[in-house]
């Protein structure tokens, strides 16, 4: 364990879920473009990673990880445009996520719409992409060692009314914990966990 004066960091290791295991093995990273249009109202700043980075570029980021040229956009919603559920197109196991589900709902939250799907549907679209983990690690890395929220990590079966639910993830931020994804190699992930003291 690691300690400084504002934060204890440490690591821990654990299992990937053998759901994950199969069709992994060709994922690397991709080096593509990682962009976003969407601009959060500074009232949900606190949805921001630890490097400032909003949710809306982290789910692109994160779901840049698993696509072919390893480019992703996440546009700007508005009142008559709200963010698509996966297909047979876009969904991927890094889109099919818990933490791009639950940044998505975030970066819809941000904007001031209200238009977030429930996992169920959301879920559904993913058809064999369908995980039961935060974010398929196996040898996918992520960008930059993007850190994910903590929050952004929960099953999405656990918010109330079964979608994203952001008054129980300002709850979750404000225990002070952000999770780090690194690249992990083959049946381990490497998390480091840091809280505010």
């Amino acid at each position: 364990m690691v300690r400084s004066s504002k934060w204890t960091v440490f690591t821990l290791w654990a299992a990937l879920p053998a759901v994950v295991r199969g069709g992994l093995d060709a994922l690397e990273k991709r080096n593509g473009n990682v962009t976003t249009s969407a601009v959060c109202q500074s009232t949900y700043s606190w949805m921001n990673n630890e490097n400032s980075q909003p949710p809306c570029f982290v789910a692109a980021t994160l779901s840049a990880a698993c696509a072919t040229a390893g480019d992703w956009n996440v546009p700007a919603v508005n009142s008559t445009y709200h963010y698509s559920l996966p297909d047979s197109s876009t969904a991927n196991y890094c889109v099919c996520s818990w933490a791009v589900y639950n940044l998505l709902g975030a970066c819809t939250v941000c904007q001031n719409s209200t238009s977030v799907d429930n996992w169920s549907p959301y879920q559904a679209g993913c058809g064999n992409f369908t995980t039961s983990t935060a974010f398929p690690t196996k040898l996918i890395s992520v960008y930059n060692n993007t850190l994910l929220p903590y929050w952004a990590a929960t099953d999405p079966s656990k918010w109330s009314g079964f979608g994203f639910n952001s008054d129980e993830a300002f709850s979750i931020h404000s225990q002070g914990i952000a999770l780090f994804l690194p690249l992990v190699e083959y049946d381990a992930i490497c998390i480091s966990l840091s809280r505010k003291k």
